[in-house]
């Protein structure tokens, strides 16, 4: 028959091992976060430097080795914005914001980056969510533009004119939309054809 002395033993033990297991644990996880560290901070210096791809390089590293690293996956989403890719930046940002919902900066980044690719209905959800939080009023431009893009300018009767190049919204009449894009468009292809004019050269 197992005495009470025994049964506590066995007890302890396992105690031990678990304590042991979780203090390993626990070094492991430093020591992988600090290496996370190493290539954050690194793609900072090679951002600084517009060496976006390198610093995109690193950053993939980061995220791997600690990938609820959220400042990180910002990071990496704001140097793929910058080398255009838009949808795999938005795909970086939204990983951010699930693991920080909170994060100003991400909703701001994504919404932003939204606005880029003419999504402006939920880049403003964004806006107003960040806005709720740092109450910041320097977005209120940015929701104004968001706005007129979705509802159009506050104008009682509104006039449009297109041509290949442009669409031309006026307030006053058709016919000053009419003239607006037909100057620009003259202006436009007497620049293409500036742009083409071979100058003589000396003989």
């Amino acid at each position: 028959m197992e005495s009470y002395y025994d049964r506590n033993a066995d007890s302890h033990d396992t105690l031990k091992r678990i304590r042991r297991a979780f203090k390993q644990t626990r070094r492991a996880t430093v020591r992988a976060s600090k290496r996370a560290l190493s290539h954050y901070y690194f793609a900072q210096v090679l951002q600084m430097q517009k060496r976006y791809k390198k610093a995109e390089a690193a950053l993939e590293k980061a995220v791997k080795i600690h990938p609820k690293f959220f400042e990180a996956w910002t990071s990496l989403a704001d140097a793929q914005l910058i080398l255009k890719k838009f949808d795999t930046a938005l795909e970086h940002y939204e990983l951010a914001l699930e693991i920080y919902p909170d994060y100003i900066y991400g909703l701001d980044r994504k919404a932003r980056t939204l606005i880029a690719v003419g999504d402006f209905k939920p880049a403003r959800t964004l806006l107003r969510r960040a806005q709720k939080k740092d109450d910041s009023r320097y977005r209120d431009i940015i929701l104004e533009r968001v706005r007129r893009q979705i509802k159009g300018p506050d104008w009682d009767e509104v006039f449009v004119a297109e041509t290949d190049s442009y669409i031309v919204s006026a307030e006053a009449s058709q016919h000053v939309a009419n003239q607006t894009a037909e100057q620009l468009e003259l202006i436009n292809k007497m620049s293409v054809s500036y742009t083409h004019l071979t100058l003589p050269t000396k003989a």
